[in-house]
């Protein structure tokens, strides 16, 4: 009786270790795809065989078990390799395969380095490192003319594919995007500069005109940020951007937004004309 019940443990432990073998040989990783969702031609400038190469540079271990196993430091290995390239999601498709989806970061600013006044980091709107610039002549690059430029941001010693750690500098640019982008879903392109103080929570914000700068958007206190900067713009393009007849010139207007500033109660953006300061 003891030698029938040993034998039939025994089965069962062979039978076990036969079905743990065949679970593992199944999902076993070894197809990985990739698929772009957005801005196709950001990630395909890398080359014809950017998928390829993206799945090459995450070091993928083919073989390991597709359920079972973190692939986030093969992320991280991609987002370096390519600092344009945001990995939107990684799907296990069972029983052996993997698609990487990808989609292609845009630049949104160029931020001056705060050390160094000859080297500039392009940044997406997750403040990743796109570029690092060296060269006034790179500025004029079609992907990255319209950018506006910021400084004051105090941010130094950045490499390409870094994520900014300067958390007050990038929260103030992004409020400033948010705000922007509030009216009417209007792109960063319609800025051509930010100047801020950190120190004394102030920024001006110079609006484009065409191929010049246009009008200014001078913030003080960045309490209520973004709303601040949403009314003031949003006031210049439904009050002041068409008229042509008192502001032929729009840089002749700076809008200014204090620290008294309340949104919904208060919204108060005071109009300023350059041209009466010399009167």
């Amino acid at each position: 009786m003891k030698k029938r019940r040993v034998i039939v443990i025994s089965c069962i432990i062979a039978v076990l270790i036969i079905v743990i073998g065949v679970f593992i040989a199944m999902f076993n990783l070894k197809t990985i795809s990739v698929e772009i969702l957005k801005n196709p031609s950001i990630v395909e400038a890398y080359g014809e065989d950017v998928g390829q190469q993206i799945i090459d540079s995450g070091e993928f271990a083919y073989g390991s078990n597709v359920m079972f196993s973190s692939y986030k430091a093969n992320e991280e290995k991609i987002e370096k390799a390519f600092p344009f390239v945001k990995i939107e999601k990684l799907v296990r498709k069972f029983p052996d395969k993997m698609t990487i989806y990808v989609s292609g970061r845009m630049p949104e600013a160029i931020v001056e380095d705060s050390g160094n006044p000859n080297r500039w980091y392009v940044v997406d709107i997750d403040f990743k490192v796109l570029a690092v610039l060296t060269n006034a002549s790179e500025l004029q690059n079609d992907l990255y003319k319209n950018l506006p430029k910021v400084s004051g941001a105090e941010f130094s010693n950045l490499n390409a594919a870094d994520f900014v750690d300067n958390k007050m500098g990038a929260t103030v640019i992004r409020k400033i995007l948010d705000g922007i982008y509030g009216e009417a879903q209007s792109p960063s392109s319609v800025m051509s500069g930010i100047t801020m103080d950190l120190s004394k929570k102030e920024c001006v914000i110079t609006l484009r005109a065409g191929d010049i700068d246009g009008a200014t958007i001078s913030i003080n206190g960045f309490d209520y940020l973004t709303e601040k900067v949403f009314c003031a713009y949003h006031l210049y393009k439904t009050r002041y951007i068409n008229d042509d007849i008192k502001y032929p010139n729009k840089s002749d207007l700076d809008l200014i937004v204090g620290n008294d500033f309340v949104p919904v109660i208060n919204e108060k953006v005071v109009e300023h004309d350059r041209r009466n300061d010399d009167e």
